[in-house]
């Protein structure tokens, strides 16, 4: 195993002859519009960003030495940490706006191990403005143990870590994400003991919905009981009275619904709060094509238990009318049992990189 501590990004003269490039190029100097935890910073996941080559330009056919990432700005400190940290680098098997959710389908054959062993995120101080230097106390730098050449294309970056010790209260990284959206308004009221006086207890995720993005869909419920989420062409407030079906004050908001899928609340959410029920989540790639931009749909979320049939507020939401520009793409997946097959897409999304070569 490897062992590497933050060094400094602001490149000394003994790496002078290397040559560094940031993935955007736009962030070189500037902090980004968004941030995520490295891997393994607080708990174990895996990260896969996709680049496209069209960001790499400035080192096709060159070395790849070693990775850096930056820390957000914050006027916050950042508090020292460790992870267990393995990098592997890939020409791509699929394009950035064609990722699938399926980690060893966008990684390919031919993934290299660039580095494996203990990473220490360094104490970070406060930071004001929207300028972060690359510097040692700001700055996660790997170099690797294994040189990847890179010849084109699109880049698959792999992240796979796990928390070491110790574990940084808080350390986010520099990232950037494409604004575009979906559209999301709530429909009608959900009955049942969750979601308060209205029964707000299921969500749809707007910034996901977007062609190649994974949507999620989830609820909040008693624990440990069955769910089913439905799917409809458009949603029609209070159009089924379920009372007719011992389900007084509960409405189904969907016209004609289409599709149903199967699901559940897990254990309670909050273990020394168990009244305020677990979770069930459904999440749907939006496919990758033009001809679904713009696309509007509704859902609504049912839960069938010992104590009856309780129906959730509804959503009309609508695929955003233009797909992401910024060609990266991030897949990222809690680890669970120490393993991960596939994530969540976010296109147009990605940690800030810092390249270096020779």
């Amino acid at each position: 195993m490897l062992r590497t501590s933050l060094l400094a990004v602001s490149f000394p003269a003994c790496v002078l002859a290397q040559q560094v490039h940031v993935v955007p190029a736009s962030q070189a100097l500037l902090d980004g519009n968004h941030a995520f935890a490295v891997a393994g910073t607080y708990e174990p996941r895996r990260q896969l960003t996709l680049i496209d080559g069209s960001l790499l330009q400035p080192v096709v056919g060159r070395t790849l030495t070693a990775l850096s990432v930056r820390r957000d700005a914050s006027d916050r400190a950042f508090a020292a940490g460790e992870l267990q940290l393995t990098i592997r680098l890939a020409h791509a098997a699929r394009a950035w706006n064609d990722a699938s959710p399926q980690f060893a389908a966008d990684l390919g054959a031919g993934a290299v191990t660039v580095f494996s062993g203990a990473a220490v995120l360094p104490a970070a101080p406060a930071t004001t403005g929207n300028q972060v230097p690359w510097t040692t106390s700001n700055s996660l730098r790997v170099p690797f143990a294994q040189p990847f050449v890179y010849l084109g294309g699109t880049l698959a970056v792999e992240l796979v870590g796990s928390p070491g010790a110790p574990v940084s209260d808080w350390w986010v990284a520099d990232a950037v994400r494409d604004v575009r959206s979906g559209q999301v308004q709530q429909v009608g009221n959900g009955c049942g003991p969750f979601g308060g006086a209205a029964g707000e207890w299921s969500f749809v995720d707007a910034p996901g919905m977007v062609p190649g993005g994974t949507v999620a869909f989830s609820a909040v419920g008693p624990a440990h009981e069955f769910a089913m989420w439905a799917v409809a062409t458009a949603a029609a407030p209070f159009q089924f009275d379920l009372a007719t079906v011992g389900a007084p004050g509960c409405f189904v908001h969907l016209a004609a619904p289409l599709a149903a899928i199967a699901s559940g609340f897990s254990a309670p959410a909050f273990a020394h709060r168990p009244d305020l029920g677990g979770v069930a989540n459904v999440s749907v790639q939006v496919p990758a094509h033009a001809s679904f931009l713009g696309l509007g749909m509704a859902s609504q979320w049912f839960q069938f238990g010992a104590d009856g049939l309780t129906a959730s507020n509804a959503h009309a939401w609508q695929v955003a009318l233009q797909s992401p520009g910024l060609p990266l793409t991030l897949i990222t997946a809690p680890l669970v049992a120490g393993a991960a097959s596939e994530g969540k897409v976010i296109p147009g999304c990605g940690l800030v990189f810092a390249l270096e070569s020779h």
